[in-house]
């Protein structure tokens, strides 16, 4: 293994300035002129000439400079790129376009400016590679080239300074990581079409049926059919840290279900929840005992009038609506009077009931999809550390 710095081994070459979105208008073709894009390849535009047969492309400009590009075909770059033109008879340019994709985060790290990130030649130029023999460069591309694509994913979990470390790591990410990333894929595409079905039955149940059906609903305001509970100002973030415990407080939080920390005691044994400040008319369902501080409201249903499920997916339907209610400039706030002036088609009780049978099994369908998905999630998280364990060991 030998170790230079990049000038050593490469010409850094700027693009041309006149390649600009005018020429390539005035000029198009099938050749690809490459600039500071990140996707695509770095892909900017196609003229009808080109510069170089192939070759490693780096943006040296904008939010992710130092992106790295290998071009398989003939190509121009723009001033917003550079060309690598290996210079050192020793170094195979494919393994040198692996490695410094293996580095890339690295690489992005010595761009600087203050309105807009650059990587400058100098900078480029002293950056620390090293090279194993020509006849281990050559193994590891043969490793590699197969799998690219899931190189590229997966880059910083593989060792590419032994032709042993490449297979290994490699072989890990064909036999584990990826058959984990296309279950994960799969759960993906599963809970968005069953997330699309429970749209649809919501916004079918919950806003198009009583204008279809209008005998069995009836108009209500929002304050005919619930009670509105304000949170508990004693729940601050100082007592939180002296009861700790098991219990949620819910606070104005938009995400965790609006989880602000956890206590020993609680108020509620399960219920409506909505933020009242900050990031206002946020809807929650906590299944599970809670309690909730001042920046957050209690929403329960009117006995013999609606039920708490329907209720909370009526609420979700309507939280847009909820949501435009607000009060203040700076910090925003929802006031009861304001929720309760709300009006909503309510049906009877044995539709509500009906409703929910067909939307609860959905719902409850969705969440075990996402619990599998955790499970593959935190397995995945287990290899990849393997692997960087590996990796940190070598370096």
């Amino acid at each position: 293994m030998t170790i230079y710095k990049l000038g050593e081994i490469a010409k850094i070459v700027g693009g041309n300035s006149k390649f600009t979105e005018k020429y390539i208008l005035n000029n198009q073709g099938i050749y690809s002129v490459i600039s500071s894009k990140t996707s695509n390849n770095g892909i900017y535009g196609c003229i009808n000439t080109f510069q170089y047969e192939k070759g490693i492309t780096i943006s040296k400009d904008g939010v992710y400079a130092g992106t790295i590009f290998y071009q398989e075909k003939p190509f121009s770059i723009t001033s917003h790129a550079f060309y690598l033109e290996i210079t050192n008879k020793n170094v195979l340019e494919k393994y040198l376009f692996y490695f410094l994709k293996n580095k890339q985060e690295h690489i992005q790290s010595i761009t600087y400016g203050s309105t807009r990130d650059s990587l400058t030649k100098t900078d480029f130029s002293d950056f620390v590679v090293s090279i194993p023999s020509l006849e281990t460069q050559s193994a590891i591309i043969k490793i590699i080239e197969p799998k690219e694509d899931l190189f590229f994913r997966h880059k910083n979990l593989v060792r590419i300074d032994s032709e042993e470390n490449t297979k290994k790591d490699l072989s890990i990410l064909i036999k584990i990581i990826e058959p984990l990333e296309k279950q994960i894929n799969a759960f993906d595409e599963l809970i968005f079409s069953e997330q699309k079905s429970l749209q649809h039955y919501l916004n079918y149940f919950l806003n198009k049926l009583a204008s279809i059906n209008p005998s069995i609903f009836k108009n209500y305001k929002l304050g005919d059919i619930t009670k509105i509970v304000s949170g508990n100002p004693k729940f601050t973030k100082s007592y939180i840290e002296k009861n700790e415990g098991v219990y949620p407080v819910i606070s104005s939080s938009s995400f965790n279900n609006g989880v602000y920390g956890y206590i020993n005691t609680f108020d509620y044994e399960k219920g409506i929840t909505i933020s009242k400040d900050g990031s206002v008319g946020n809807i929650f369902y906590q299944s599970n005992c809670f309690s909730i501080n001042a920046s957050a409201m209690l929403i329960q249903p009117v006995e013999n009038m609606i039920l708490e499920k329907y209720l909370f997916y009526l609420l979700r339907s309507k939280e847009k609506n909820i949501k435009q209610v607000f009060s203040g400039s700076v910090i925003k706030h929802i006031y009861p009077r304001d929720i309760v002036k709300i009006k909503v088609d309510l049906p009877t009780l044995k539709t509500q009931s009906a409703i929910l049978g067909i939307i609860e099994p959905l719902h409850k369908k969705i969440n075990l999809l996402k619990q599998k998905k955790k499970l593959l999630e935190k397995r995945f998280i287990y290899y990849q550390n393997h692997l960087i364990k590996e990796k940190i060991k070598d370096e």
